[in-house]
């Protein structure tokens, strides 16, 4: 019998060290989406206020019209 007792301890150990893991990559992932959306709402606002002039579009610069600054 002390056997499964054993068993049943390393199953319950090796979920919790997987719900932990688990835990620190959803954050890890959580961290990286909000800067790639504060990077990406941070161009979006130097956009709108006219503060980016050009783009690059296929590699060749593009001036950025007042319409598309609205868009």
């Amino acid at each position: 019998m002390g056997g499964k007792t054993g068993r049943k301890m390393m199953i319950f150990k090796r979920l919790a060290e997987l719900k932990e893991t688990i835990r620190v990559d959803t954050q890890r992932i959580r961290g990286k989406t909000l800067n790639s959306l504060q990077e990406f709402f941070d161009l979006a606002v130097a956009l709108a206020k006219g503060k980016v002039k050009t783009q690059n579009e296929e590699g060749v610069p593009v001036k950025v019209t007042l319409k598309q600054r609205q868009m």
